[in-house]
């Protein structure tokens, strides 16, 4: 009779820790596909629509950027980044031996404008072919310049800071989805509590190491207000690899809110010592300020070209 008994909690006991691991590591990748990737941000998005954001730093408006994925007759695909920062306080932004010099630099008094652009080539198959990084401090002109091709799983990065050029090469997950602290993601497919993927992320303002490979984890569903609703959506974090920490804490380097059909609605990073915020804007603000940039191309191509002919 004990033994009957001994039986039927045994088996009880496995078909709950069956369910816990199929509810809860199984399914989910299942029924949500795999981790999110260019192939499946290139389906889930609106071909050409450009995005606007409002950009903040520590809660203060400081700037406004643009995002527009283009996509090809041969399947090939092109995603652009332009993030105008228009006040950048740097002496406020660096602390320590730096900030005391930009301080006291005639150059560095007051604010700069900032003008970042990034541009990622996808090849046919969606996956990541090269990239290029570039930012560009007024009075200074281009400052930083990286740019990436990906072959398999190496990533072979060129440098240039100071007018000189530095190669590296480096692991680049199969697949990989590249972060980039500098530019907002426009998309995020593809999530559900608790999934983990690999962050290659890029940080033009960190020459010296300007590649981190970080981990994304989807920590779950917290509300959100954004255009006049709230709503629950998707909360990613993306934090150093384990094996990076020493059995610290792992430092968190950004933050994504994501709409559960994988728009991404806000989207956080460290800049120096401030936090840089990216909030989304509705569709017709983000048709403003794609004109706005177009007027500043041509301004800037017509400066350009009058330098030139003189």
């Amino acid at each position: 009779m004990h033994s009957r008994w001994y039986n039927v909690t045994v088996v009880g006991l496995w078909l709950a820790s069956m369910s816990w691991l199929l509810g809860t590591k199984v399914l989910p990748p299942l029924l949500t596909g795999e981790p999110p990737n260019y192939r499946a941000i290139l389906a889930a998005q609106e071909e050409n629509m450009p995005v606007g954001w409002k950009l903040l730093l520590n809660d203060r408006p400081l700037g406004w950027a643009v995002s527009v994925t283009h996509q090809y007759p041969d399947n090939t695909a092109e995603i652009r980044n332009r993030v105008m920062l228009e006040t950048l306080p740097l002496d406020e932004l660096i602390s320590g031996l730096l900030g005391e010099i930009l301080r006291r630099s005639h150059v560095f008094r007051g604010s700069l404008q900032m003008d970042a652009q990034s541009t990622l080539l996808l090849d046919a198959q969606g996956k990541l072919k090269s990239f290029d990084s570039l930012v560009h401090l007024e009075p200074l002109g281009e400052v930083i310049r990286l740019e990436g091709a990906i072959e398999g799983p190496q990533l072979s990065l060129s440098v240039r800071a100071g007018g000189s050029w530095e190669r590296r090469d480096l692991y680049f997950p199969t697949d990989g989805l590249l972060g980039d602290e500098m530019s907002p993601q426009m998309c995020l497919p593809n999530l559900h509590a608790g999934r983990t993927w690999k962050v290659p992320a890029i940080n033009p303002l960190r020459p010296n190491n300007p590649v981190e490979l970080l981990e994304a984890k989807v920590e779950g569903l917290e509300p959100l207000a954004w255009n006049g609703q709230t709503e629950d959506v998707w909360l990613v974090v993306y934090r150093t690899e384990a094996g990076n920490t020493l059995g610290f804490r792992r430092a968190e380097r950004g933050k994504l809110w994501v709409r559960r059909d994988g728009t991404v609605l806000k989207q956080q990073a460290p800049f120096f010592n401030a936090i840089m915020t990216f909030e989304r804007l509705p569709d017709e603000q983000a048709a403003r300020l794609a004109e706005k940039l177009q007027q500043i191309d041509q301004q800037q191509a017509a400066s350009w070209a009058a330098q030139q002919g003189d």
